[in-house]
């Protein structure tokens, strides 16, 4: 595999910096007022999801098997340690990779050839460090860059070696004071206010959204130092939302296994035994295939988690959570 030192400068890698950025983003859709007649829908909905799965009629078997490992990472996230202090740093570390697609005309709108270009895999690492109250710091390294076949390479010289995007170096974070989920934004006081029984939590968070925007609201949370009950009810709830699969063993970047759950692509890697978040993954699936160019099954991109600590020192140490 080629290393780093003969690429140019990189420009813009949006995949390994979202979930960084995306704390500092406005809502992704416009908040929109709740009503009683939803609210009471939702909680009718609850108790339908759960007598139907109960039932055996309702959730398939990747479901239950789903709703199963949620539930077991629930018992052991609620016996992990919170953070204390609103003033300390919430320290978080992840290498990741992800297919980029290499293009000869990068200013210009991706036509149908250049689709047909071979995808560079492009690995980084990120560190980052924010408080609700001070400013903190997300940087992020280039690994390396490598191509599927020493033609795909050759290829990428022959057309000149385009950029194949990145922000590199430290950036400075403002205090976080919201976190952007799916369909809402929600402040932090808000976040650490979120129930903690899980068929309330359910109705607050996940009654209107999908599976997937499910899945990625708890990665989303999991980059945020809130208490470990909470994370217990993210997972208790998480596992009432119909749709959520268990698509088996996965193993990170690192090297460490857990299981996939998740939706529409994107999957949550779960140590089942101490409730942690190993790293997210998204798989192309067979409706993306083809826009994809890329077989379904395929990694499109992942992060491992390397380290979570919570400190009072913006540098602090790399030891997981």
């Amino acid at each position: 595999m080629p290393e780093i030192e003969d690429l140019p400068i990189l420009a813009e890698i949006g995949d390994q910096l979202k979930a960084g950025f995306r704390r500092r983003e406005t809502a992704r859709r416009p908040p929109g007022g709740r009503f009683a007649a939803l609210a009471a829908g939702a909680a009718i909905a609850v108790i339908a999801v759960l007598a139907w799965g109960v039932g055996g009629g309702g959730f398939g078997s990747t479901e239950a098997s789903a709703a199963q490992a949620l539930r077991a990472a629930a018992d052991a996230a609620a016996r992990q340690t919170a953070f204390s202090r609103p003033n300390e740093f919430f320290f978080i570390s992840w290498r990741s990779t992800s297919l980029v697609q290499v293009r000869a005309h990068a200013d210009k709108p991706l036509s149908r050839a250049e689709l047909s270009l071979p995808k560079a895999l492009v690995s980084t690492e990120t560190s980052e460090h924010w408080s609700p109250t001070r400013v903190g710091e997300i940087s992020t390294r280039l690994l390396r860059v490598s191509f599927p076949t020493a033609a795909a390479r050759t290829l990428w010289d022959r057309i000149g070696r385009p950029p194949l995007g990145g922000i590199l170096g430290a950036t400075g974070i403002t205090p976080v004071t919201s976190i952007a989920l799916n369909p809402k934004t929600l402040t932090l006081a808000q976040i650490v206010a979120l129930p903690t029984d899980p068929s309330r939590l359910y109705r607050r968070l996940f009654a209107d959204a999908s599976a997937q925007d499910a899945v990625q609201d708890v990665e989303a949370l999991d980059s945020t130092p809130i208490a470990p009950r909470l994370f217990a009810a993210l997972y208790r709830a998480l596992a009432l939302v119909p749709g959520v699969s268990d698509d088996g063993d996965a193993r990170t970047l690192t090297g460490r296994v857990g299981e996939a759950i998740g939706a529409g692509g994107d999957q949550l890697i779960i140590d089942r035994r101490t409730g942690k978040l190993l790293g997210y993954r998204y798989v192309v699936e067979a409706s993306d295939a083809a826009a994809e160019n890329l077989p379904a099954g395929t990694v499109f991109r992942q992060t491992a988690i390397v380290a979570r600590v919570i400190g009072m020192n913006v540098s602090a140490p790399h030891t997981q959570r």
